[in-house]
């Protein structure tokens, strides 16, 4: 990791005030929770942190700035995420650190009408012109219900085909919805690489023997929505004074050892201290 001066300071987080004050005065004081596990990634020969960052809603680039400080080097983002401007925000907090973190974006595509590889790798190209970077560690298919339409169109795979000779997507793969459908026919194609799934503790239990046969085969697992919506279900018994109901929900997540990563979304400083908190921690399986 940079040092601070190079980093949060570099990004002219002292500028923000309170919460980024306060949030600086914690890395210095050595007080700011660090990233404590780093999981395989799958068969890509990369590793995770544990506990990484969604970026879906409004912040800024110093939030993401400050997560990466913190130890969190897989950020996910999606082409239409606040309309381009997530991607952007990464790229400008995370230039200068390319080498150290993994970076995913999605594009969604439109099954229902023509889709043409041209297009496929323009839509990619601009992505990484606002990431700031040559190459994608991760470029998913955004939320996929069935993977037959995408498995049968050449166009598309010829273009991620091509995005990989090129050397501008490094790992492919699809967010899904419907989980229960997507994920058997992973298993059958080895188009996906990486996988980003619906994973809580109110929905997560039925699809656990997926997920295991997914991760055995070697495709890297990757959970969102991890709280639930804020229904506390059970975890409501495990959160008290000194453990919050998001750091519980992240703990139940974790301790799935067939799911490599969480992607809470980290949108101010206090996201990113409450939820990597909770890194290192799994609950016990009972």
């Amino acid at each position: 990791m940079t040092g601070l001066t190079s980093g949060i300071l570099g990004l002219g987080l002292a500028k923000a005030g309170g919460a980024a004050d306060a949030s600086r005065k914690s890395l210095q004081d050595g007080a700011a929770p660090k990233v404590k596990t780093y999981n395989p990634f799958g068969k890509t020969g990369l590793k995770v942190s544990d506990v990484s960052c969604g970026a879906i809603s409004l912040f800024e680039p110093n939030v993401l700035r400050y997560a990466y400080e913190c130890g969190v080097n897989y950020f996910d983002t999606a082409e239409g995420y606040l309309r381009t401007k997530s991607e952007s925000f990464i790229g400008q907090a995370l230039k200068d650190v390319r080498d150290q973190v993994i970076i995913t974006t999605k594009h969604w595509q439109d099954f229902s009408s023509k889709i043409e590889k041209a297009r496929v790798i323009e839509r990619v190209e601009a992505s990484l012109k606002r990431l700031q970077t040559e190459h994608l560690d991760v470029a998913l298919v955004h939320n996929v219900d069935d993977l037959t339409p995408l498995l049968k169109n050449e166009e598309l795979l010829s273009a991620y085909d091509q995005l990989k000779k090129d050397g501008k997507v490094r790992f492919t793969g699809f967010s899904t919805h419907n989980a229960k459908v997507t994920l058997k026919q992973a298993l059958e194609t080895d188009f996906p690489q990486v996988v980003l799934v619906i994973y809580n503790h109110m929905e997560g239990p039925q699809i656990e023997p997926l997920i295991k046969e997914v991760r055995k085969k070697g495709i890297a697992t990757v959970a969102m929505k991890v709280m639930a919506g804020g229904a506390q279900g059970n975890l409501k018994s495990l959160v008290n004074q000194e453990v919050s109901y998001p750091q519980a929900s992240i703990r139940w997540v974790l301790s799935n050892p067939d799911v490599d990563c969480c992607i809470p979304t980290m949108s101010s400083y206090a996201h990113v201290e409450e939820y990597i908190a909770a890194s290192g921690k799994p609950l016990d399986r009972a």
